[in-house]
């Protein structure tokens, strides 16, 4: 990530995932978009300021998936982690579908930070297994 955005940007924002499904306390739990944060750089800003207070139902596994209020019920700001209060605000997700999980995340974040800008950041990745499909975006197989 450090290649598509500038030094100055990243050290301009706070840099928060959106929580998994599965909440804090759930066997489940999966923290790697945290830890893709905190990968961007050594002094990055990175903070789970939202978490859920309960697990959901896991959107890429189901055809009923969850909406903007559901989500907004459940959601949680850490105030623990509120000091120094950020100005600049990178939601991030592996992908964006519907933009559901984003839309929450920035009303939740906006009603707690008025003041801030936010942007998302959408981390996606491609794995071609075989040759010929490889090939044909120009890249080596796996």
């Amino acid at each position: 990530m450090t290649l598509a955005l500038p030094e100055d940007v990243i050290e301009r924002l706070t840099f928060v995932p959106i929580p998994p499904s599965k909440a804090r306390d759930h066997a489940e739990y999966d923290d790697r978009m945290r830890r893709i944060c905190e990968g961007i750089d050594d002094e990055v800003d990175a903070r789970d300021l939202v978490y859920q207070t309960q697990s959901t139902r896991a959107s890429h596994e189901n055809d009923d998936r969850v909406t903007v209020d559901e989500l907004m019920e459940v959601y949680a700001i850490d105030e623990a982690l509120c000091d120094p209060p950020p100005t600049a605000i990178a939601i991030v997700d592996d992908v964006i579908t519907a933009g559901t999980h984003f839309r929450a995340m920035s009303d939740t974040l906006r009603a707690r930070f008025p003041n801030a800008q936010i942007i998302g950041l959408f981390i996606a990745r491609r794995v071609f297994p075989d040759e010929p499909a490889a090939a044909a975006f120009g890249f080596a197989p796996v």
